[in-house]
């Protein structure tokens, strides 16, 4: 039995069988459509959906630069609707070293934290050790149980802002912005296309952006959005130039 883009496999019979729904690969947008299957004094209705073409699955979709949205389906900038931007939880980066989801906004003008060195959050002084780290929640997670009950800094900001898909976020390590940034001119016109705050705004120069990776005990990784460099700055360095971005998991 063929219905609306369901086929159905058989209709109808006696005794225990199984029931086979199919349907051809999706040429449009998203479509739903309710099965009820009655028999033996029972009815039971099923929901069928099925995603529209444009959309990834995160878990399988090839590395890249996407927009993530609520509905837990990623897009590319070509396929991404503007009127769904309220829906839009922010850019997914996915890569062979590690995958997020960055946020939409950030915080201007804020210090890293405490000029004390942080157990089980990465510390290193060589910049080509720093950019290959890529555990932004866990170096979270430990600086926020040191140091969580201080005034508002870095870490504690991004673990503050909630994701449209309630995810946490946290304050990416230094491997991760590098990931970003490495993909620059995408992330900046999927950013721009869903109305999210600029990573670099001449007009703000807000182009510095904090990791969780520490250099020293006074000093962590900062990546400079603006240009090609990466330059550890004083823990306590508050310029308006020093912005908190949240990040998320993406998988």
């Amino acid at each position: 039995m063929k219905k609306d883009f369901i086929t159905v496999t058989p209709d109808s019979g006696t005794g225990n069988a199984t029931i086979t729904v199919s349907t051809e690969q999706n040429a449009g947008d998203a479509r739903s459509i309710q099965l009820t299957v009655s028999g033996g004094g029972m009815n039971r209705t099923i929901d069928v959906s099925q995603s529209d073409k444009y959309s990834y699955d995160p878990k399988t979709a090839p590395n890249g630069v996407y927009i993530a949205h609520t509905n837990g389906k990623i897009y590319k900038r070509d396929n991404w609707n503007v009127n769904n931007n309220d829906m839009a939880i922010g850019i997914a980066v996915k890569t062979a070293n590690c995958s997020f989801v960055i946020a939409p906004i950030e915080q201007t003008g804020i210090f890293w934290g405490s000029s004390i060195l942080i157990n089980n959050c990465t510390v290193t002084t060589e910049k080509s050790v720093a950019i290959k780290d890529y555990k932004g929640e866990a170096n979270t997670n430990a600086i926020m149980s040191t140091i969580g009950t201080i005034s508002n800094f870095a870490a504690k900001y991004c673990r503050n802002y909630t994701f449209k898909n309630g995810k946490k976020g946290y304050l990416p390590a230094l491997g991760e912005l590098y990931e970003a940034y490495l993909n620059k001119s995408e992330v900046d016109a999927c950013m721009l296309l869903i109305g999210g705050a600029a990573l670099a705004d001449s007009s703000i120069k807000n182009y510095r952006k904090w990791s969780s990776t520490q250099n020293t005990a006074e000093r962590a990784w900062a990546l400079y959005w603006n240009e090609d460099k990466i330059l550890d700055n004083s823990k306590g360095n508050a310029l308006k130039e020093l912005c908190a971005r949240p990040f998320t998991s993406l998988l």
